[in-house]
């Protein structure tokens, strides 16, 4: 066997490992919750499987009722994504629009964030008399969850482009489009992806 076929056989035996050794504490953490959930159902819990079901009988339910589970899980995956999906391009999108208009932001901004900062439980029976209970109400409000945070970052990132960028794009002649597009698109690119992060986890 050659050298570079030893170092292609070694390389995944050597991740493997490293990986297993980064991940030590967590599998130490699931052992001990499967070994408290266990005890717990046989020692003190006297109702058994119908207060605190077991792993093998949460196992067998899982198996048993998994073409349920598994339709549930690809209906719900579509209305996530589809309202986050649209959430984030529209965050995006009017987040832009709002950075290049200064009278827009003063006018509007204010009661945009007044509108985020309703619990959305009071939001959530307008969305069903809206789009009713169905795949359309929880993308829209999926969608909702997602606009803001990309919408804020985005405007931040938009109005904080460093004045350099702005002189740069002077003297090479860009158009405002060219501007957006080519200097303060990447500039703020970071602060785009913090929102989209932030949306991730609300959504």
């Amino acid at each position: 066997m050659s050298v570079k076929s030893k170092m292609l056989d070694v390389r995944p035996k050597a991740a493997i490992t490293n990986w297993t050794k980064r991940n030590v504490g967590t599998f130490i953490v699931i052992a001990a919750i499967a070994i408290v959930w266990q005890l717990y159902w046989e020692l003190a819990n006297p109702l058994g499987n119908l207060y605190f079901p077991s792993i093998a009988f949460s196992i067998d339910q899982t198996v048993s009722n998994s073409d349920i589970i598994i339709e549930a899980t690809r209906i719900t995956f579509t209305e996530v994504f589809a309202g986050f999906a649209f959430g984030v391009f529209v965050g995006v999108a009017i987040g832009i629009l709002y950075s290049e208009s200064f009278l827009l932001r003063q006018a509007s901004l204010p009661m945009l964030v007044f509108i985020y900062s309703l619990p959305f439980a009071i939001i959530a029976p307008i969305f069903i008399v809206w789009f009713g209970t169905g795949v359309a109400a929880v993308a829209a409000f999926v969608g909702l969850f997602s606009f803001y945070p990309v919408f804020i970052n985005t405007i931040t990132g938009f109005t904080h482009v460093d004045e350099e960028f702005y002189y740069l794009g002077e003297v090479c002649g860009a158009t405002r489009w060219q501007m957006i597009k080519e200097i303060k698109w990447w500039a703020a690119f970071p602060h785009v992806v913090s929102g989209i992060k932030i949306a991730v986890q609300q959504s």
